[in-house]
């Protein structure tokens, strides 16, 4: 009896240790879960990948809003089946920084008897602002009067064109115009004549652009995302272009290279 009453005891047990095992609660952190979807994501970044190569296609481009350090709400990447992202802004890891208009650079400006180097864009396109309190009326070569830079603005951009420093902005202000070799532009007319054409002229040779071309060229679908970025579904890129109440950052001009739609030529 002694013996059945173990082998009795015995088989409870087992039966006890089956039963916890199989009501175990596995613990799944928040962080198991974003690897998870991120493996997902990945994986449809590469079976999009697949198709378009199937279909001799090249992978799509699309932009959006890069999340800040101070924005409100959600302040995570914005996700797209199939797409890969790809943070164009200075911080991003790895050689994408240099897609950022704060990396790109140095410019070399000639104007009449003026010659310097700027840094990078970045100060390039904001020293380039003409702000409120910034000019001076003089007579043009038909004896008219009219206003233009004064020296303020002068030494402002000089010392700014020589920072190395990038600066995003330089005044809260409303800029008056850009001067840019002794003309006046407004904001669509600088937008086209100078930081369009300049941002394109020097990202192309960037390694970080040519990874880009090569992502696309083997039929990857990648978003751009920058602070200056939106979702511009159901717009063309000259629709953007054309909207001054939007900004027209690097982050649609690489769209536009990539597309090959230079919509600002």
């Amino acid at each position: 009896m002694g013996k059945q009453s173990t082998s009795n005891n015995t088989t409870k047990k087992k039966q006890t240790i089956k039963q916890k095992k199989k009501n175990e609660v596995i613990e799944i952190t928040e962080q198991d879960l974003e690897k998870q979807a991120k493996k997902q994501h990945d994986q449809s970044v590469k079976k999009q990948q697949e198709l378009n190569k199937k279909r001799n296609s090249k992978g799509d481009v699309r932009c959006d809003k890069l999340p800040g350090r101070f924005s409100k709400g959600n302040k995570k990447w914005p996700i797209v089946t199939g797409y890969k992202n790809v943070n164009c802004c200075s911080g991003a890891s790895g050689i994408f920084k240099e897609l950022s208009p704060m990396k790109l650079g140095p410019y070399e400006y000639e104007h009449g008897s003026e010659k310097c180097t700027i840094t990078n864009l970045e100060n390039l396109w904001q020293f380039s602002k003409v702000f409120p309190g910034e000019e001076e009326q003089v007579r043009n070569d038909n004896g008219q009067l009219t206003k233009v830079p004064n020296s303020e603005f002068f030494e402002r951009r000089t010392k700014g064109w020589k920072d190395e420093k990038a600066h995003r902005h330089v005044k809260r202000e409303k800029p008056l115009y850009s001067w840019w070799k002794g003309e006046k532009f407004n904001y669509m007319q600088a937008r086209r004549k100078i930081y369009c054409p300049l941002y394109a002229e020097k990202v192309v040779e960037t390694e970080a652009y040519k990874k880009l071309e090569e992502m696309v060229n083997s039929g990857m679908n990648i978003q751009i995302l920058g602070f200056d970025g939106y979702n511009y579904d159901g717009k063309t890129l000259k629709e953007c272009f054309e909207d001054t109440s939007k900004p027209f950052g690097h982050e649609l001009v690489l769209c536009c290279l990539l597309k090959n739609q230079r919509v600002w030529e």
